[in-house]
């Protein structure tokens, strides 16, 4: 049984489908708008702390052509009751790919890598990695989602790589993508992968020299003036860093993934001058690089219509306008980051709990993409949610397995994503927060469950039950 607090960036694969729920709103940004205020801001975190009690301190901050401005509520704990604010830590979790992608426009921009350089050029030779129809895996496949490798680690194998040293513990990821089989052709089709941009990092690093973390110390950090953001942490830091918490709001222990790199930790003041440098208000010699990450996009349907995966952020134009994110969920916090390069404006909100709240991020950038209504769950009969348990195969061969915890039904479709389902009635189930997404169950006439529908940003798979 996986806890919550394993959930790693597994929702975050989905998050952005958050800004398609703003199409079925009446109406639609046709021009830059204003940010919410203060009040309004605090208003929405004071409901989602004190009264849905979805997270114990979030922080939102928004930066545009007339400034910066951060909003906080909540304490760092359960029993720490110091209060959030600009400068307090948080893990951000998949929040980091776009500082991955960063690294790797700056290495292009360098001369030191080419996006379309095979991955394995830059990995032990005795590494082997999946081919198809003889094409190998490049940067830009990695970049863009598109390899085709599997989400993670399996969870028996984190168990293993999570006892072992670092270096040690990349031969047990290495060990796991030689046996690995794409399901597609390189390069066609997008499926989320933590592993995509491990890969990048650890061919940053063999190319450069340097490790992650020294990498983006001195060629993102250090230029744009990122006090608080890295990998590891000092001690003055630490005493800045708010508690991590599950979903439920259990405390959740430390996040170990020894195998991976580009988990970063940040502050909201940090991620606002990351934003502005993107986005172009500050002089950086980044801009450049930042520029290059929005050059070259592959879609990303799963995610919506009309969704793009760039290099390090996913693109998208609710009501013809253009929005850049990311966003992540695991090790006890959720964070997204967002900006409109048109109106120059963009949005951070860190939280220490393992849920997400881009909608709120998107409804205080552009208050006419409304708020995600709180669902509650109907109570279901045990003999329901037990008889909905096993495994569904798709047509295409994709697996989804539906697992039952002390929360409710979990669905892991093949990207590996972990799923927490919310009834609506006995066979319709959809996913808290995300409006686009949602799965029924298929019974035939004695009650016994034949199949599943997933549908997920207007794109509906069906999968038959499987005997296993």
């Amino acid at each position: 049984m996986t806890s919550p607090s394993r959930r790693d960036v597994s929702v975050a694969a989905i998050a952005l489908a958050l800004i398609t729920a703003g199409r079925a709103s009446a109406q639609q940004p046709s021009a830059a708008e204003a940010p919410l205020s203060d009040e309004q801001i605090r208003a929405i975190l004071t409901e989602r702390i004190d009264r849905d009690r979805e997270s114990l301190g979030m922080v939102v901050g928004l930066i545009g052509p007339s400034g910066r401005r951060v909003v906080s509520h909540g304490a760092f704990g359960l029993t720490d009751k110091r209060s959030v604010a600009g400068d307090t830590v948080f893990g951000i979790a998949s929040t980091s790919k776009p500082f991955t992608g960063l690294l790797l426009a700056d290495a292009v921009r360098r001369k030191e890598v080419k996006l379309d350089d095979p991955v394995a050029r830059y990995l032990p030779a005795t590494v082997k990695l999946p081919t198809r129809n003889g094409r190998t895996l490049t940067l830009i496949d990695l970049a863009t989602h598109t390899a085709g490798l599997p989400h993670d680690l399996p969870d028996d194998l984190r168990a293993v790589a999570g006892k072992m040293a670092g270096p040690e513990s990349r031969t047990v990821m290495y060990d796991f993508l030689a046996k690995a089989t794409l399901p597609a052709d390189i390069g066609t089709a997008w499926s989320y992968s933590n592993l995509d941009y491990t890969l990048i990092g650890f061919a940053l690093e063999a190319r450069t020299g340097l490790d992650y973390e020294t990498l983006v110390h001195t060629r993102i950090a250090r230029p744009l003036g990122l006090a608080d953001t890295g990998v590891s942490l000092s001690p003055a830091q630490w005493e800045r860093r708010a508690h991590p918490h599950q979903m439920d709001l259990k405390v959740s222990p430390e996040w170990n993934k020894p195998w991976s790199v580009g988990v970063l930790q940040s502050t909201a003041n940090d991620m606002l001058s990351f934003l502005a440098a993107a986005i172009g208000l500050s002089k950086s010699p980044l801009s450049t690089s930042f520029a290059d990450m929005l050059a070259i996009r592959r879609p990303a349907p799963s995610l919506g219509r009309g969704v793009e995966q760039a290099i390090g952020w996913y693109v998208q134009a609710p009501g013809g306008r253009p929005l850049v994110g990311h966003s992540g969920s695991g090790g006890g916090f959720g964070a997204t980051a967002m900006y409109d390069p048109v109106a120059r404006l963009g949005v951070v909100l860190l939280a220490n709990a393992e849920n997400l709240w881009e909608d709120v991020a998107r409804h205080a950038l552009r208050p006419s993409l409304t708020l995600v209504a709180k669902r509650t769950s109907l109570a279901m009969p045990d003999a329901v949610l037990d008889g909905y348990v096993g495994k569904y195969l798709a047509a295409d061969g994709g697996a989804y397995v539906v697992v039952r915890e002390a929360t409710g039904l979990i669905l892991r479709p093949p990207q590996g994503w972990r799923v927490p389902l919310t009834a609506d009635s006995e066979t319709h189930f959809t996913v808290q927060g995300f409006p686009t997404l949602f799965i029924d169950f298929q019974r035939d006439p004695s009650g016994r469950t034949t199949g599943l529908t997933w549908a997920f940003g207007g794109a509906v798979t069906p999968a038959r039950r499987t005997a296993e």
